[in-house]
């Protein structure tokens, strides 16, 4: 309820609050944990409930009943060998029933097949099925717009996806106005699975999980779009957006590479890790790799070579303080 009720929320919240449950009225609300005032609710007596992740088992519960015993032990075996965790909850992102149904979706159309062999790899069938099932399958078209968009937010730090970064999107891809009337048609009729519609008035979107926006905002560096700040100044935001950049290849570290303007020309450069420690080394790896030019690069007071960054699959650069 707090997240439909659109510019209407506060005066809905507090017509339940200080009218309907004074009264008497038993009163069941819902809402995304983003549009809710808690203090004013448990103020007028209510008890707040919040929806757990899926536990392992029940996990095993829901795929035994789609796709039976046998199928279901194949894929949790894959889902635990393959599938990230949740920056929030620290569970397998399966946990969330949406991206359940996703991996068991793509486990029903490949009938049979081995399933993908990286993340990257799942999620681009999956985004891909999922758009094609949108707009009568002509959605499909709004992938570009739909990649700058999650660029937009993700380079913004939030989820929370608003007209402004619409508006930034559609500069970044052909005919972008018309296509991002078009994207806002279908969320506002809740029929763009990649997007939850959160609010009508002022327009609130947001990713169905923020692992698409991970996904999309990777592969937006792989096509050229550049970073806010430069690698070695990335929060932990963006950390899953590293882990996934780096399973696309040379292409994301070419696209860290442009984000680092000039300071990784020449054959000796210094910089100094100013954001997470661990995203920020990550990601400064993997641009020092695609910079031919650069044969030592110092991070604060730790010297490198090109030829290990190049050698060595992993570096910890954490503790170079």
């Amino acid at each position: 309820m707090g997240s439909e009720g659109g510019q209407l929320r506060e005066r809905i919240e507090k017509h339940v609050t200080e009218v309907l449950a004074p009264q008497g009225h038993v009163l069941l609300c819902t809402s995304r944990p983003a549009g809710i005032d808690e203090g004013g609710y448990a103020n007028a007596g209510f008890r707040l409930l919040q929806a757990q992740p899926l536990s392992v088992q029940q996990q095993q519960q829901v795929l035994e009943q789609r796709l039976g015993a046998v199928g279901a032990q194949r894929l949790l075996e894959y889902v635990d060998e393959k599938m990230p965790l949740d920056s929030d909850t620290g569970a397998r992102v399966t946990a969330n029933p949406l991206m359940l149904s996703m991996v068991a979706s793509i486990f029903e159309l490949r009938s049979g097949l081995a399933m993908p062999e990286t993340v990257v790899n799942l999620y681009m069938q999956a985004t891909g099925a999922m758009l094609g099932r949108a707009g009568g399958g002509s959605a499909a078209e709004l992938a570009p717009l739909l990649q700058a968009v999650f660029f937009e937010a993700q380079s913004s730090e939030t989820r929370v996806i608003k007209e402004k970064h619409l508006r930034a999107a559609a500069q970044r891809v052909e005919d972008g106005e018309r296509s991002v009337e078009w994207l806002k048609e279908l969320a506002l009729a809740e029929c763009m699975p990649l997007l939850s519609l959160l609010e009508a008035r002022p327009l609130e979107l947001q990713s169905t999980h923020l692992s698409f926006q991970e996904f999309y905002a990777a592969r937006a560096i792989c096509e050229g779009a550049e970073l806010p700040n430069p690698p070695w100044e990335l929060p932990a935001s963006w950390a899953n957006t590293v882990r996934m950049g780096l399973d696309m290849g040379n292409d994301f570290c070419k696209g860290l590479l442009r984000s680092s303007g000039k300071a990784l020309q020449g054959p000796s450069v210094r910089v100094r890790i100013r954001g997470d420690r661990h995203t920020s080394a990550l990601a400064l790896g993997a641009a020092v790799s695609a910079a031919s030019q650069v044969e030592e690069v110092r991070v604060d007071r730790f010297a490198i070579t090109l030829k290990k960054v190049q050698s060595e699959t992993r570096m910890d650069l954490t503790q170079s303080k």
